[in-house]
């Protein structure tokens, strides 16, 4: 049997945070299902219709062309070397964009969590 632990890993993520997306609430339920039934083959297919959190990360910077953050988070992700402080300023505008982004789109507490444990960091090094 090969390991099935993957399979857990991203049917538990799913389940987290797109059980109540209404663009993916039926594949998440259909790969439980599909789980439940051993069939991890299918299951692993259908999961991987899902975004991760880095796609979802990428949708939402792209939603943000235009917006003063942009700039801010885009030399955070290409230059790397910004200031810590701009560093902070650009993720936690980033992580109100996520949660307003959580209105219609519930999934996206997973990029929220993921920045806001990037921003605690930060703040916590400063």
């Amino acid at each position: 049997m090969k390991n099935i632990l993957p399979v857990v890993d991203r049917l538990e993520y799913a389940e987290r945070y797109f059980s109540y997306s209404p663009d993916h609430s039926e594949s998440v339920k259909e790969a439980r299902r599909l789980f439940d039934d051993c069939a991890f083959s299918a299951c692993s297919k259908k999961l991987k219709k899902i975004p991760t959190v880095d796609q979802l990360m990428e949708q939402l910077v792209e939603r943000l062309k235009g917006k003063s953050v942009y700039k801010t988070i885009n030399r955070i992700i290409k230059e790397g070397k910004v200031d810590p402080i701009d560093r902070i300023k650009g993720l936690s505008s980033l992580l109100t964009h996520a949660m307003i982004e959580m209105h219609d789109n519930p999934e996206y507490a997973a990029v929220a969590k993921v920045v806001l444990e990037r921003l605690n960091s930060l703040v916590y090094d400063l």
